[in-house]
Order: structure tokens, then sequence, then C-alpha cells
């Protein structure tokens, strides 16, 4: 029953990300998708973004996968979807960075969900290093997580300091706080992608970043 129940939500959030790439794709926004679809009294289609992580939901389903291989190929999918969104994020990322041999990233959100210090599968991991991968300097920060590889920055301005590009890849409550205005005063160049939609736009814009929102047109 626990399978069952973890496997529903994974392939779910793989559906929603699956129509965060198409829009992206067509020139819509997935969020204005989502939010009139589920107006539908039957219809909840879960929030897109950069990954699924924690303890449970990225290995639970592939229990059922082994135990009958030709009947689950949906949620084979649903998990290869998942598991795929943090080479989406890194393949934004390095078209925002430009030249990746001297772009600094900074990612913000370590953790696997907003409000915990758990950072068990997260999607952060495998995003820093196909960055690090690519030639790109990166600075993580996480307000709740202690331990992770690469090591933590000290904190966020310690992180942002000289960005060319700021990932928010995790919604903390922290993260919607951020001014962006001292924030501008501290990167090299303004572009932030929002992962998560948890950022709001228009004070990023009016401080000077180009603003990305993933699910939306470019």
């Amino acid at each position: 029953v626990k399978l069952a129940e973890n496997t529903y939500r994974d392939v779910n959030i793989a559906l929603a990300n699956t129509l965060a790439n198409i829009s992206e794709s067509v020139g819509v926004s997935a969020w204005d998708v989502i939010e009139m679809a589920n107006l539908h009294p039957r219809v909840n289609i879960h929030r897109p973004g950069p990954g699924v992580g924690g303890h449970c939901i990225p290995v639970d389903p592939w229990f059922l996968v082994a135990a009958d291989e030709a009947s689950s190929r949906l949620i084979r999918t649903a998990r290869e979807v998942n598991d795929g969104q943090p080479e989406v994020m890194a393949k934004r990322a390095l078209e925002l960075a430009g030249d990746a041999r001297r772009a600094h990233v900074a990612v913000l959100g370590a953790a696997y969900k907003p409000g915990v210090s758990d950072a068990r599968e997260s999607p952060t991991s495998r995003l820093a290093e196909i960055l690090i991968d690519a030639g790109v300097s990166v600075a993580v920060h996480d307000p709740w997580v202690r331990e992770f590889a690469p090591e933590l920055a000290a904190s966020v301005w310690d992180a942002v300091s000289g960005a060319d590009v700021i990932i928010v890849m995790v919604g903390h409550a922290e993260y919607q706080q951020l001014d962006s205005m001292e924030v501008a005063a501290n990167v090299r160049g303004r572009r932030v992608l929002d992962t998560c939609n948890v950022l709001d736009r228009e004070p990023w814009i009016r401080a000077g970043f180009e603003f990305y929102r993933y699910g939306e047109p470019a």
C-alpha cells in the first residue's frame, strides 16, 4: 500500500513536469494551465519542479518495477522523467550562463523539499554535478541543511556573490523573502531561474534581473 501511495505521487509529479516541458515548447504557462485544469472537481494535477527527492518517492516505485517489469512501464517512465529533471534545469542554467568556463552559478536550496533539513536524493546534488562537469563554478546554499556535497556556502550572500545565474531549487521561505535589490548589488550577472514558482517575478524584474520561471516560455 505504501509503495502504491508513493508511486501515485511520483507518476502525478511526472505528469506535471511533462506538462511544464511541453508548455515551454509551445509557448504557454504550465502554471496557468494547471491552475485552470484543477478547477475541475475531479482533477488535481501536481506542481512541476526540478525533480523528486527524499527517501521514499524516488525509491519506492522501483520495487514495483522490479516486481513486474512488463506491467510497470508507466511507473518506469515516470521515474525516468523525474530523475531527468535536474538535467532540464542544468541545460537552462547553462544557456543563461553563456560561457560556462567562466560562469559562476548560485544554487539556492539543497533539501528535497521546503522547510526540512533532509537532503537525501536531492535534485540539487545531481544539478551541481552536471554544472561542475560543464566547467561551471557552483556555490550551493541552504538555510536548513548542514551537510552536503559540494560543501555549502556559509550564507546566501556568500553563494550569490559574483554569480552570473541564480537558480532557486527549493522554495524555502527564506528565499521568498530575499530582497531582490540587495541581491542585485552582489551579483555579476542578473539572471534568475525559479524552478519551483516561489519568487514574485515583478520585484526581480524591477531590480534589473532577467527572470525565468520553469514551465513558462523563456
